[in-house]
């Protein structure tokens, strides 16, 4: 039954598919074998002799294989539905052409005795050895020894039964009939056939022919192709974009990418092929997967092609192809660096939108471009799913996020979208995978689903085997209990019902809610079935207090659907550059002269931020006066700076974290958009830091103030608050050193802090834990003061970042002009990393600030520490990371669980490297003026470093 049921789920492939099933080997290529076995699945039912002739006709090499198009060659002559025009279907009958060119070897045309007595045998016709010479000698007429076609199938007419033959053929035979007559009615018959197959052949042989160009043409355009996306790809690249490595604890940032991107006036167009672009990047092996079977097809005929030439003398190894010149993205993506990292898809929105900047919190991602606009993507979806009785989310949208994550992103009140995904998956689905999808869903509500045994006959299974065990009444039945009443319509439909029922419930319900309906349908059945009636429409009316709420979204949906159908769908050009630029200018003029929120008049202006993503808000038009020029993120708030100087806070305002007390009142306040920190009005903030739950801003003038939650010292506001949990809402300033230094940095980690002084020093405090503040001598307890790490004077610090339980800084760098073997070049020295903290974070113990020997000769110009990875930038622009490698987040192989010392992310960039180390360089060649005098390390003496 097995066998039986694969052989009908295989006759419902496409040719193509069949193919690939017989393709044993997956190279590309089928022997006659391969090729006699899959026809009857292509209900072509044709002799054996016929199969090898048309296999020999297509395999032009004569290799004994062929490949996909070749096959489609022969189906075009077998098949009059899809294929030849001339009406010529071959059947299972043996025609004396068969038979001959089967049995002509040499393929010359002729054919000697012995050829001739096997091609009679094959007919069916035994000759004695007597009888056969005789028969051979006859119709030879030219004593040439052999005999051609013609004089072969009249030797056929003369012995074969002429009776049988017809009545194979389906022609109804007189009962009295002379044999000439039939001799003369077969003759007829094989005639036609042989003229409709000639015609058919020399049709599949034109076809064959604009295959061929198709396919030419396919591949020039696709290289056309290829190349504009490189050089799209360039001119982003030099605007600037964001890479995410790992997913986050709850995959919060690899959420999928908004679908479009518009604001009221204007839309990101093609933003499809920007994110598809950026798939092949980040994730080559969908585009080595997409691109390996047409790669192998082109190989192949490259292969034939030069067999064929070198068999006709034609071959030149010398002769260059302009198109070989041309960037392979094949090769290029099996050998991207990309290959098994996880790189979020979603920044590809942001792509070229010129970001300088990004900040990071516990759930959402931030990034500033320098037009001053703030993008926002993540957020943490709802752990929980079973909402309470008296809950006010029975009856209202509880939101995508959580409510700390909807602070963040603004989307706080953000309204159910019409087009929510319940509703849109199913659009942007092939149908194929639609209908898939609907029947697994399904399935799998009625505990009937089971994974198809050959994934590439998914769909088949689905519909012959997954299909009929769904019963149409239970269908029925549980849409009634939704409240729907469907009649009349086709089980397939129904399903489709239900599975947008089903989503729907998961998204707005939750799991579990979701569970519970069904529980309560299959008790309802029971009931039902038992005649208690009564129970039964108890049990109905729970569903439907549930479900009200979910088909007033369903209504509504509706309506909207229906109000775009009425409408008609006008589609406008995008604006030419100028007028886009005259728009945009006449909008920033007309914005600065009338809304004081937008203008420099305004006191709080109103900076929006913009999202790239379903859960984040909707895309913003740049507005006048609202630029921000950096933004700073803790673990659920965030500040950014004006670039009038102004500090702006929002988010969770839990110990005061904000600093919002004069212009909030309230110092716990949470805040879902920007508003102006009035503590610091009148003062030019250059610099912020946010922490766990307190934060920090450096004024111009080197002041520092901090605010939030006060516990273990990470404000520095004195030993007064030794024991206490206290906060401070109000920006405060924090004297740093008994002499008031000037701070030049400052970094806030979860419960301790660190500032740089206009001297380069460090000053640390906040809690010890793990030795993260590097004071040393087995000393973890908290610091409320500032506290100079004066083992470290002799060095001159740049950066500095604190992260959960670690502390890295490095020093300032230098260039400084050498002269070595005569030759005169900019050396940089300096930068210098130093870390402390625990070895959870940086695989090993550190009590004081110790510097990193392993990249002590790298000058390092940013350092970034986190959670429990770090990173650091060098002044090359390489990315160097270490530390836990959850879910890939460190830019490698997500196998990899810790990477204990700093290591190159060379996706990204990695610096030249001489190729000819300690070597003797004896020539050197030249393309585009790049001699040896531009070398990277201005070294040409040829002698290669030691």
């Amino acid at each position: 039954d097995k066998k039986d049921g694969a052989k009908e789920a295989l006759k419902l492939l496409t040719p193509e598919e069949i193919f690939a099933v017989f393709d044993l080997d997956d190279s590309g290529l089928i022997s006659f074998e391969e090729f006699r076995k899959l026809l009857p699945y292509l209900n072509i039912n044709i002799s054996d002799a016929k199969a090898f002739r048309y296999f020999r006709l297509c395999d032009i090499d004569g290799s004994g294989f062929i490949d996909v198009d070749e096959f489609k060659v022969t189906l075009f002559i077998c098949d009059p539905a899809s294929g030849n025009q001339v009406g010529f279907s071959p059947d299972k009958n043996i025609t004396p052409m068969d038979a001959f060119e089967l049995f002509d070897e040499d393929q010359s045309g002729d054919m000697d005795e012995d050829e001739f007595v096997y091609a009679m045998e094959y007919l069916g016709i035994s000759l004695s050895d007597t009888k056969a010479d005789s028969l051979f000698r006859k119709y030879d007429l030219n004593n040439s020894g052999t005999i051609d076609y013609h004089e072969f199938r009249d030797c056929f007419l003369s012995v074969c039964d002429l009776r049988h033959e017809l009545e194979q053929r389906g022609v109804d035979v007189p009962g009295v009939t002379s044999p000439a007559t039939l001799r003369k009615m077969l003759l007829n018959i094989l005639i036609e056939e042989e003229k409709q197959e000639r015609q058919a052949i020399a049709e599949a042989k034109r076809h064959k022919e604009w295959i061929k160009s198709l396919r030419e043409k396919r591949k020039l355009m696709q290289k056309a192709e290829f190349r504009a996306y490189a050089e799209l790809r360039s001119a982003l690249d030099l605007a600037g974009h964001v890479y995410v490595f790992g997913g986050g604890t709850n995959n919060q940032f690899n959420q999928g990418a908004n679908k479009k991107l518009k604001t009221k006036t204007f839309e990101f167009e093609y933003l499809d092929k920007v994110t598809e672009i950026w798939k092949d990047r980040v994730h080559p092996l969908q585009l080595v997967d997409r691109l390996r079977l047409q790669r192998r097809a082109e190989e192949q005929d490259e292969r034939r092609n030069q067999d064929q030439k070198r068999r006709r003398g034609e071959l030149n190894d010398n002769k260059v192809n302009d198109l070989d010149n041309v960037l392979d993205p094949y090769v290029e993506a099996q050998n991207s660096l990309f290959r098994n990292l996880n790189v979020a898809l979603n920044t590809a929105a942001i792509w070229g939108r010129r970001i300088h900047h990004v900040a990071l919190s516990e759930s959402v991602l931030f990034a500033l471009a320098d037009t001053g606009e703030v993008y926002a993507w993540g957020g943490k979806g709802h752990i929980w799913h079973e909402i309470h009785p008296d809950s006010i989310y029975q009856t209202n949208w509880r939101g995508d996020t959580t409510p700390r994550s909807q602070l963040l992103l603004g989307t706080v009140g953000k309204p159910l979208p019409l087009e929510t995904e319940y509703a849109t998956s199913m659009s942007l689905m092939s149908p194929e995978d639609r209908k898939a999808e609907v029947i697994t869903i399904v399935s799998k509500y009625f505990n009937v689903f089971e994974p198809p045994s050959n994934p590439s006959l998914k769909l088949q299974f689905l519909e012959k085997v997954l299909m009929p065990k769904l019963s149409y009444d239970d269908i029925k039945f549980a849409l009634k209990c939704r409240g729907k009443s469907i009649e009349g319509g086709t089980k397939y439909e129904m399903m489709e019902k239900l599975y947008e029922d089903i989503l729907l419930e998961k998204k707005l319900l939750g799991e579990r809610a979701h569970k519970a309906i069904r529980e309560l349908e299959t008790q309802v059945a029971g009931l039902l079935k038992r005649k208690k009636i009564t129970m039964a429409n108890r049990i109905l009316s729970r569903i439907e207090t549930m479900w009200k709420p979910l088909l007033e979204v369903q209504e509504e949906h509706l309506r909207q659907e229906q109000m775009k159908q009425e409408e008609t769908i006008v589609q406008i050009e995008s604006h030419t550059e100028e007028t886009f630029q005259n728009w945009k200018n006449n909008l920033y003029y007309r914005r600065q002269n009338m809304d004081p929120e937008y203008t420099p008049r305004g006191n709080s202006l109103l900076i929006e931020i913009n999202g790239i993503t379903p859960r984040a808000r909707s895309m913003n038009t740049p507005r006048g006066f609202q630029v921000a020029s950096k933004i700073a993120a803790g673990a659920n708030h965030a500040c950014l700076i004006h670039k009038n100087g102004q500090l702006y806070s929002w988010g969770c305002g839990v110990s005061g974290r904000l600093g919002l007390d004069l212009t909030e009142g309230d110092p716990q306040k949470d805040v879902a958009e920007p508003k102006l920190v009035q503590a610091l009005l009148g003062r030019t903030v250059v610099r912020v830091s946010c922490g766990q739950s307190h934060s920090a801003a450096i004024v111009q003038g080197g002041q520092l103030y901090m605010w939030g939650s006060a516990s273990n010292g990470k404000l520095g506001l004195g030993e007064s608050l030794i024991g206490l949990e206290c906060y401070c809402s109000i920006p405060t300033k924090i004297l740093i050193g008994s002499d008031d230094n000037r701070v030049k940095k400052v970094s806030c980690g979860s419960s301790h802090s660190a500032v740089l002084t206009d001297r380069g020093h460090i000053y640390v405090f906040g809690c010890g834990d793990g030795g993260r503040l590097g004071i040393g001598n087995g000393n973890y307890s908290s610091i409320y003061t500032p506290v100079l790490l004066d083992y470290l004077l002799h060095e001159s610090f740049a950066t500095i970042s604190c992260g959960n339980s670690s502390t890295i800084a490095s020093t300032v760098i230098t260039t400084e002009i050498e002269n070595e073997n005569g030759n005169v070049g900019p050396v940089r020295r300096g930068g210098r990393v130093y870390v402390a903290g625990s070895s959870n974070v940086l695989g090993k113990d550190f009590h004081v600030m110790t510097l990193l020997e392993n990249i002590k000769d790298i000058p390092i110009k940013q350092v970034s520490a986190g959670f429990r990875h770090s990173a650091l930038v060098s002044a090359e622009g390489e990315l160097y990371t270490w530390g836990h490698n959850f879910d890939g987040c460190c830019g490698a192989d997500s196998s990899i669980n810790f990477i204990q010392q700093p290591q190159v992310v060379r996706c990204l960039y990695s610096k030249p490297e001489n190729m000819a180390l300690g070597k003797l360089a004896y020539q050197s060649s030249t393309f585009n003026s790049r001699e040896a005098s531009v070398a990277v390390n201005g070294r040409r003496e040829g002698m290669g470093l030691a």
